[in-house]
């Protein structure tokens, strides 16, 4: 008789090829989603039924609900096999021939039983296997034993738990399931992967218990082939079919001829034809992509020039401010020069913006702003004053300013570098 470890070898080894995007049910460091589980649930429903059994629907019992299986098995149950009592021996008193012949029967019914049962077991290891190599622990291992693992529990119990915890789809799910279903086709990709998108997004949508039906999926299909402007010709003569014979299956097979024989005859004029259609396809599809960010920046620019012309508007009407006399001071004595004054109309040009608060005057040198401190005097940097000093001589008074010193200090210059500082690289927002 064939070992456990055999049958169950042979049982994975029936598995169809994986599918191309893989089989996880979820991607390393993240759950389960719900796409990821769909797509797996239906691979393992595939290689239970590829499992060779005594049905042909293989041993498909395992891996679906017995509803459905009624359904697709003409109401007939899945009935997994039994072993009732031990291997029957011959009896003693079984001497005739009718005995002798009853009992090699039963024992006949009994290993072929045995044997039936034996391949059961070796599918549900298998899938059961399959299940547990596709998922992290931690997502199932409240359904493992101590001691037995997971050796006695039933592969679809496993994908109830899975499906329970990790498999409810949320609006937005299908919303952004919706929009990968509306999103244009590549006509430059073979149009069986449109169709194995759609398909995708409809199963999806049913385990989201918002179905679509076939009509829709068409309607969306047709609509992705039409709008390349490249497939006219094929959809009218789609249009004038029958309506009864407007299936799924009969637009896929027919617009997979219709598009292979379509690229198959595109040369000279025609290919220069249909590359002026995908232009013009392209083109429009950017400036769709284009026009929010375009009217976007519209408003923006018109948006800087009302600021420019309100800050022209500021600069023209608003006055330096008035100092008192300080332009009035008496020289005659001393035979210096005013160190600063009040410029009538003139225009001090800074490369960048001041905070006028601080301005308590402008040089006569360069007309660049100058503030001033009790103890330090008149300065270009204009974070410095009578306030903000840090190097106070004693009776050092805050209020002091350059209109009213309280006798303070009144001779010191500024620095050539507070001049540049102030005309050309201060920093202190308006």
């Amino acid at each position: 008789m064939t070992d456990h470890a055999t049958l169950v070898a042979s049982a994975t080894a029936s598995f169809p090829a994986p599918p191309e995007h893989g089989t996880r049910i979820n991607e390393p460091g993240h759950n389960p989603t719900p796409l990821l589980l769909l797509r797996f649930v239906e691979y393992f429903i595939e290689c239970a039924a590829n499992i060779p059994s005594e049905s042909l629907l293989g041993y498909l019992g395992i891996a679906i609900e017995p509803a459905k299986f009624l359904t697709v098995n003409n109401n007939v149950p899945f009935a997994p096999p039994l072993i009732q009592g031990l291997e029957p021996s011959l009896p003693i008193t079984a001497t005739s021939a009718a005995a002798i012949l009853t009992h090699q029967e039963s024992h006949r019914q009994w290993k072929d039983t045995k044997r039936k049962y034996n391949q059961y077991k070796a599918a549900q290891a298998a899938l059961r296997t399959l299940i547990t190599n596709n998922v992290d622990a931690q997502f199932i291992n409240s359904l493992s034993d101590s001691t037995t693992k997971y050796l006695l529990v039933d592969p679809m119990t496993i994908i109830k738990h899975l499906q329970t915890n990790y498999g409810e789809v949320s609006q937005e799910d299908l919303a952004e399931n919706e929009a990968l279903m509306n999103s244009p086709w590549d006509h430059t990709t073979p149009v069986e992967t449109l169709f194995a998108r759609i398909k995708e997004c409809q199963e999806y949508a049913e385990a989201g218990e918002e179905p679509i039906n076939d009509r829709k999926i068409i309607r969306v299909t047709y609509m992705h082939i039409k709008r390349t402007g490249i497939f006219n010709d094929a959809c009218d003569v789609w249009d004038d079919k029958e309506t009864a014979s407007k299936t799924w299956s009969a637009f896929k097979t027919y617009f997979i001829t219709a598009i292979k024989k379509k690229h198959k005859h595109t040369t000279g004029d025609t290919g220069h034809s249909e590359r002026i259609a995908v232009a013009n396809q392209v083109s429009s599809n950017v400036e769709n992509m284009l026009q929010p960010y375009l009217s976007m920046i519209t408003a923006l620019k018109s948006e800087v020039e009302g600021m420019k012309e309100r800050v022209n508007a500021t600069q023209q009407h608003t006055p330096r401010g008035t100092l008192g006399d300080i332009t009035n001071r008496d020289t005659s004595t001393t035979g210096d020069k005013p160190i600063w004054k009040i410029p009538d109309t003139k225009e001090v040009e800074t490369k960048v913006p001041v905070d006028k608060s601080l301005i308590q005057g402008y040089s006569d040198k360069g007309g660049y702003p100058i503030t001033y401190c009790w103890s330090c005097g008149i300065t270009g940097n204009l974070n410095h004053h009578s306030k903000s000093c840090k190097s106070r001589k004693d009776g050092h008074k805050e209020k002091a300013t350059l209109t009213n010193q309280l006798g303070g200090n009144p001779n010191r210059l500024v620095s050539a570098f507070h001049k540049r500082k102030a005309a050309e690289k201060l920093s202190v927002k308006e």
